[in-house]
């Protein structure tokens, strides 16, 4: 059995390797909700979304860390998209139900060439 903290990882990497049905399919959860500003909040219009944004567009995503407290796991990670030049930062948070991720938050932030902070954006 996957941990949530597992399920979580391989649904970022599956939708970013299109495999967004089959992702859907094996850790969505049917009453899934999430909070993206830029479309509706349910279900299927998450799915249209990712399904549209991920079509014909190559990614590479890196998973830099990953969080689990009880029935919420935080992915930190890093994506650049083949058709846009600078990385973008993410944190996604799921929360889960019966083993499958039931309402989703993000927060993404597009890595300018330079930047101020010598620490870096990772």
């Amino acid at each position: 059995m996957m941990t949530k903290k597992e399920i979580a990882n391989d649904f970022l990497k599956m939708l970013t390797s299109q495999q967004v049905d089959a992702a859907f399919e094996k850790y969505v959860h049917t009453g899934f909700i999430h909070h993206n500003m830029h479309f509706a909040g349910d279900r299927n219009s998450f799915y249209e979304a990712i399904k549209s944004g991920m079509k014909n567009v190559k990614t590479e995503l890196v998973v830099l860390r990953t969080l689990e407290d009880n029935d919420i796991v935080a992915v930190h990670a890093k994506v650049k998209f083949d058709n846009a030049p600078n990385w973008i930062a993410l944190v996604h948070f799921f929360r889960f139900k019966d083993e499958k991720i039931i309402e989703e938050w993000e927060v993404s932030n597009e890595v300018p060439e330079h930047i101020a902070n010598g620490n870096g954006a990772f």
